[in-house]
């Protein structure tokens, strides 16, 4: 994830993630250990992965404005 998103620190990223699991959205995979540390993967929950009408009009355009109402 970090490569990814090169812009966010690991702790920035970490936290995210952690908030993601915590929520149900995405779920460890696998773990095994490296060097004393415990590598995680993840993948999404695509049941829980859902994002309604209300929270989509809620996100910022190109224009960064909310989208306008339908």
């Amino acid at each position: 994830m970090c490569a990814r998103v090169p812009e966010a620190s690991g702790a920035t990223v970490y936290w995210r993630i952690v908030v993601l699991v915590d929520g149900g959205v995405v779920e460890v995979a696998e773990g095994h250990r490296v060097r004393g540390a415990v590598e995680r993967h993840y993948r999404l929950r695509r049941d829980r992965a859902v994002i309604g009408p209300e929270a989509i009009r809620s996100l910022p355009t190109t224009t960064g404005k909310p989208s306008p109402p339908r």
